[in-house]
């Protein structure tokens, strides 16, 4: 039975050390998503003031939303797509590094 103790201690241990992880990774999860929404607002504020430099005030949203839809094509166009920097994008990079090397 004396070393039934120093085992459940060490369980214990190391059940805690997994719930300060799991912390640690839900604080980080947290920083990474609020810093996406603060550049995304950021961003819309930017677009928002653009179109209201180029056109004025918009009064009527509808038809300005409307117009957004019907040449969205063209605007779309114009821009570089954005590179994937997720850690998802990371790990099938890698997968895919991964199946084509022969080791």
């Amino acid at each position: 039975m004396a070393e039934a103790r120093p085992t459940e201690e060490r369980i214990a241990e190391l059940d805690k050390k997994i719930e300060q992880i799991k912390a640690q990774k839900k604080a980080i999860l947290q920083r990474e998503k609020q810093a996406e929404r603060k550049a995304r607002t950021k961003r819309l504020i930017q677009i928002g003031a653009e179109v209201e430099a180029v056109c004025g005030e918009i009064t009527d949203l509808e038809a300005f939303k409307d117009y957004l839809s019907k040449y969205s094509y063209a605007i779309k166009k114009t821009q570089e797509p954005k590179p994937d920097t997720s850690a998802d994008a990371f790990v099938n990079s890698y997968d895919d590094f991964m199946k084509n090397t022969s080791v």
